[in-house]
């Protein structure tokens, strides 16, 4: 009789991410739910996910190396280098923000190892953290109004579709519509007399 095998790595996190899913929360953290594994199954890991958000489910996925189809299965990305925030927005939005800091990213070039070749060097530590330092300064100067524009882009486009659709009458203002839910909730609440 030989030794009895355990499961391998990759399976414990398949079962992991399994486990999560299976208690049907509203928001999964995913840490590094691709590590260990090979790219058909990070893939079909990140697929479940990205089903999974499409559906209603929020999901807070940290990652590390991502290839290139499991970087465009994220629709909004938070970028870290040594710590320092780089960017954070519309997955979309980033070769376009790369680009507006002077980082263009060639044609044909994942945008994945792209970002990564730019956030590191290999000088050492010390080149890597003042790479950091130098675009998390570039996100606090440019990059907010940057994704303020960007978004507020994406909302007239948006609105332009409606018009053309015929429907755009139906939307209101976020301030519009917080009122109007404000004005109805209140008169639906009972109120004691002695605060009338």
């Amino acid at each position: 009789m030989g030794a009895r095998r355990g499961i391998s790595g990759g399976e414990k996190k398949r079962l992991s991410v399994a486990t999560e899913i299976v208690t049907n929360p509203s928001i999964i953290f995913a840490d590094e739910p691709t590590t260990g594994l090979d790219s058909f199954m990070a893939e079909a890991v990140m697929t479940v996910l990205e089903r999974l958000a499409q559906n209603g489910r929020s999901i807070i996925c940290t990652i590390h190396q991502p290839s290139t189809t499991v970087f465009e299965k994220f629709n909004k990305v938070i970028l870290l280098a040594e710590g320092r925030m780089v960017f954070a927005g519309d997955r979309l939005a980033l070769p376009v923000y790369f680009a507006r800091v002077g980082k263009s990213i060639p044609p044909y070039t994942s945008v994945a190892d792209f970002v990564i070749d730019v956030l590191s060097s290999s000088e050492g530590a010390e080149a890597t953290l003042q790479i950091a330092e130098k675009m998390h300064a570039a996100w606090i100067n440019t990059g907010v109004p940057f994704m303020r524009d960007w978004h507020e882009s994406l909302r007239e486009q948006y609105i332009q579709r409606l018009q053309s659709e015929g429907v755009a009458d139906k939307l209101s203002s976020f301030k519009g519509e917080t009122k109007r839910l404000a004005l109805r909730k209140g008169s639906k609440c009972p109120r004691p007399r002695t605060m009338c």
